[in-house]
């Protein structure tokens, strides 16, 4: 994957590194992202505490959510075959270990018709992100001051 982002666009350093050992120090970032990569980490709640562990302020995840029509129609076929789908309930429990504590945590879902549709992006728009069936978890976890 290296190989290939660089024949892209050479002027960018890139990093060979691992979710759960990152190649950076404790607080060099303000916020850190990780959008559908934690679905491929064996231990994500690894992953997130080195996440955690960079981040000055905030994490954000956007992770694939098993109670979903997405999950359904998409589970184990093309790019998402081999990737992980989560709950919820589950992915609550990685925040646990986290120092310093959780000054705030939201989650909500998005994506509840995965064809894309006209009538999918309209209901988009009118279907509150608190409904749990949403195909994409979000989850945003900000640092006590």
């Amino acid at each position: 994957m290296l190989g290939y982002a660089r024949s892209v666009n050479n002027d960018i350093e890139y990093l060979s590194g691992s979710a759960t050992d990152l190649p950076f120090e404790d607080a060099s970032f303000d916020h850190s992202i990780a959008i559908t990569s934690l679905c491929f980490v064996d231990t994500p709640a690894k992953a997130v505490s080195e996440m955690w562990r960079i981040s000055r302020k905030s994490v954000t995840l956007g992770l694939l959510n098993r109670n979903s029509l997405l999950y359904r129609k998409k589970h184990g076929n093309g790019a998402y075959r081999g990737a992980r789908w989560d709950q919820w309930n589950e992915v609550k429990d990685w925040f646990t270990e986290l120092r310093p504590h959780i000054d705030q945590l939201q989650h909500a879902t998005a994506v509840f018709f995965p064809n894309g549709n006209l009538f999918a992006r309209i209901a988009e728009f009118i279907i509150p992100s608190a409904i749990p069936f949403g195909g994409f978890l979000s989850i945003h976890l900000r640092k006590e001051y």
